[in-house]
């Protein structure tokens, strides 16, 4: 357990948040010591050739 300026927890992952301000991603990176990949956003296609039947 930890307790600081006032705030206590019981995790490094919770200190690192409420004392130092860290973002989750940047607490991952910290005590991981990797840089956390974040999946891009998918791109909504244009969906003009999807909506025609399939000819073969």
């Amino acid at each position: 357990m930890w307790f600081s300026r006032g705030i206590g927890g019981t995790t490094a992952l919770n200190y690192l948040i409420e004392v130092k301000g860290y973002s989750f991603i940047e607490v991952v990176e910290t005590i991981t010591g990797k840089q956390v990949v974040v999946a891009p956003k998918p791109i909504k296609q244009d969906n003009k050739y999807y909506d025609r039947p399939l000819l073969l």
